[in-house]
């Protein structure tokens, strides 16, 4: 018998506000998910009774308890399970070179490095930490030969800071065009979309017609980018690129310069959200970025460049004309380390001597017949490639954020091989509504999901953000065994990892710190990984440092139990209603196309 119900310590300690007492505990506490009571309501009340919850896991049984189906399924919550040593060195992560070049059907990456060191990577938990950055190195640009480079999904005149004393005066293209009238050169590359039209088009009309350009160049642009394999797929790399002088710096997350994405890691405050009025489906916003300084800066510039001077002109489709997305002149641009206006460059000075180790992967569609970049004629899947190998060399846990966590087999499959080694499978993400739930997300988180936790229902933990909250989760993370750190713009969906372009920084850290479970792990990674378990769960950063792994995800499952915590189990069933959604439909709005098929 195996029994999931609600056990009392958590209705005792919920009444006395001590859920930091339950995640202390020496012992694994309750199992995940948990199997409840589903009262039938309407007509239906009168014809069935009450049920389980989720029926693919959990069973009624002769004495009307709750329980976990006993078959093909391993009980284990990880708690008898033993902390092995991960491996602490960056390049047995990595892609190897020919991992990359399989990675892009049989053709070398010859931008970018294959990975890089001593670069230093700054965390940024929160949309308001990372804008306030950008904000301020925005505004010390002071020099003509300055250049802000930007990529992203969508664009729209927010304020950078609307809590300050005049967000106007921080609102994007007010402090754009200053870096302009200093002599800053701004580019700006976003997708031809159609889901912000109203933002996007009036941004861009200001960036090319109404800022004063430098006289040496065709001045600042922005770019509608269409060149993609299908009207359904998307450009959703979000980077920021800054030269100041000689110094370089580049920003990739989860963060697009656009409505809804300002708040703070507390979440309260709606009030300046909506005065904004940058603001209004939501009450706020999870997501993350990095800042990279070194020579994986100089990556994430040299692909910025490859997009703009790709030798297939940006938005020529006669679906982006007729959605008035015509694109100004625009021309090449010199590497991020020649002068764009002078006769003698200004070499860039790149430090080396950082504790980061780099590798940035990227998704490209294949075949530029088909309207596709030439970055990757056959494709790039290293992203995709790259999350593979990670999530194979799990030794203790893997813990994801992601908007979707929608099914894909090979990740899946890679999961389910690596669990019964694992503690513990951590996921945190939305549970499908409005339009995702109308196109079908349901059914492929469902998918995702149940196979996992039928298979290991007490070490797959997996949550949503509490719907009345009104808080959405957009951060791309993956964090493995507190040593491989990956933050990027791909989400966990088909899409994400072949058909839209993407962009991740995967970082090991060469700064170790020894955990209370006794094992050596990178600094960056269990920090932010720390630092987001606080935020869902209300409970002080300092304590959950002092907390062995386990401790910190029943910590989690504590949460749940608390008003005022940000989480809840995610809780699917499989429903009539999937029955709409068959593979054409998924392949219209997620579609896989990996060329050749890739497969470990």
């Amino acid at each position: 018998m195996h029994q999931v119900t609600q056990p009392r310590l958590y209705l005792l300690l919920q009444s006395l506000g001590l859920f930091a007492l339950l995640s202390a505990r020496e012992d694994s506490v309750g199992q995940r998910p948990r199997c409840v009571m589903a009262k039938a309501s309407g007509f239906f009340k009168w014809i069935q009774d009450d049920e389980c919850e989720p029926s693919f896991l959990c069973y009624r049984d002769a004495s009307n308890q709750c329980l976990i189906r006993p078959e093909k399924t391993e009980f284990s919550n990880g708690n008898d399970i033993p902390v092995e040593q991960p491996v602490l060195d960056p390049i047995t992560w990595f892609l190897t070179e020919e991992q990359m070049s399989a990675a892009r059907n049989g053709d070398p990456r010859t931008q970018l490095q294959l990975y890089s060191a001593g670069n230093t990577v700054t965390y940024y938990p929160s949309t308001s930490a990372y804008f306030s950055q950008l904000l301020q190195e925005f505004q010390s640009t002071d020099a003509r030969g300055d250049r802000i480079y930007m990529t992203g999904w969508g664009f729209a005149n927010i304020a950078l800071n609307p809590a300050a004393a005049s967000p106007n005066e921080t609102r994007l293209l007010h402090v754009l065009e200053q870096c302009v009238r200093r002599g800053t050169d701004v580019r700006i590359l976003s997708w031809a979309n159609t889901l912000e039209k109203d933002f996007i088009k009036g941004f861009a009309d200001v960036v090319n017609k109404d800022f004063i350009p430098p006289t040496c160049s065709q001045g600042s642009r922005f770019l509608f980018d269409d060149r993609l394999p299908s009207n359904s797929a998307s450009h959703h790399q979000k980077t920021v690129i800054i030269r100041r002088g000689t110094g370089l710096a580049a920003f990739v997350g989860g963060i697009d310069a656009t409505i809804e994405r300002w708040d703070v890691p507390t979440h309260d405050v709606q009030t300046v959200r909506q005065k904004s009025g940058d603001s209004s489906a939501y009450n706020g916003w999870i997501d993350a970025a990095v800042r990279l300084s070194g020579p994986a800066a100089f990556d994430v510039a040299n692909n910025f460049l490859a997009r703009w001077n790709d030798k297939q002109p940006a938005s020529g489709t006669k679906f982006h004309k007729m959605m008035d997305y015509e694109n100004a002149a625009y021309s090449p641009l010199p590497s991020i380390d020649k002068s764009l206006c002078e006769s003698t460059d200004i070499p860039l000075n790149i430090p080396r001597n950082g504790p980061h180790t780099v590798q940035v992967v990227r998704t490209y569609a294949c075949d530029p017949s088909r309207g596709a970049l030439n970055v990757a004629p056959r494709g790039e899947f290293s992203l995709y490639q790259a999350r593979l190998k990670a999530l194979g060399m799990a030794k203790n846990f893997i813990y994801i954020e992601d908007q979707y966590f929608a099914v894909e087999r090979a990740i899946q499959d890679v999961i389910l091989e690596v669990l019964p080694g694992l503690q513990r499978l951590i996921v945190i993400t939305n549970k499908p509504q409005g339009n995702e739930k109308m196109v079908g997300y349901e059914k492929y988180v469902f998918k995702m999901v149940s196979k996992l936790q039928r298979a290991f229902p007490n070490k797959v933990q997996v949550y949503n953000i509490k719907p009345e909250t009104k808080i959405y989760i957009h951060a791309k993370t993956l964090i493995i065994d507190d040593v491989f750190y990956s933050m990027g713009s791909g989400n966990w969906n088909r899409r994400s990892m072949s058909q839209d372009s993407e962009i991740a920084a995967n970082i090991i850290d060469t700064e170790v710190v020894t955990t209370p479970d006794g094992i050596s792990v990178t600094k960056l990674a269990r920090e932010a990984r720390l630092m987001r378990i606080s935020e869902l769960t209300k409970l002080p950063l300092e304590s959950l440092r002092t907390m062995r792994f386990l401790q910190t995800a029943d910590a989690l499952e504590a949460a749940t139990y608390n008003p005022k915590s940000l989480i809840t189990p995610l809780l699917l069933d499989e429903k009539l209603a999937f029955n709409k959604f068959p593979e054409s439909v998924r392949n219209q709005v997620d579609p896989e196309n990996y060329c050749s098929k890739i497969k470990p």
